[in-house]
């Protein structure tokens, strides 16, 4: 949630899309949210009675010590901290496809090592991103939310 908050700290989505980003079942998310929101006499930081989070209604969550993270996070520890996230989701990734397309095409056979001519694509610099929406859903060019979570606005 700490990566995903905005900067007033509040982590928009829904219990569904709050679950597929952090990769556990919606049970296993409304638990932890729970625990996150419940008073903890164990905190060690009795503000909000220990609490780390409170549901905003019709938005998400409010991080309720996210400027006590902000502080003490500089900006050369988020930069390290950022790149070793990468370096990890990068490896988790490859592990999870059975490593580089270069490695699976050269087990299949595909690939010889050599670099390859295309010219059919077009240049990556002036593809547009696909944007989606906390829920998951495609975001059309311009807006910030799907349609479906457009409605209520």
């Amino acid at each position: 949630m700490l990566a995903l908050k905005d900067k007033d700290h509040i982590v928009e989505g829904s219990v569904p899309g709050l679950a597929h980003s952090a990769r556990v079942t919606v049970e296993e998310c409304r638990k932890a949210l729970k625990k996150l929101s419940e008073p903890d006499a164990d905190s060690r930081t009795k503000d909000f009675e220990g609490r780390r989070i409170r549901e905003v209604e019709g938005v998400g969550w409010l991080i309720l010590n996210g400027e006590k993270y902000k502080k003490r996070m500089g900006a050369e520890e988020m930069r390290s901290y950022k790149a070793m996230k990468q370096a990890e989701y990068r490896a988790k990734e490859k592990a999870s496809r059975g490593g580089t397309l270069a490695e699976r095409m050269a087990a299949k056979g595909d690939y010889d090592g050599e670099p390859v001519e295309t010219t059919d694509r077009e240049p990556l610099d002036t593809a547009k991103p696909i944007r989606y929406c906390y829920c998951g859903d495609e975001v059309a060019e311009g807006k910030n939310r799907c349609e479906s979570h457009m409605e209520g606005l």
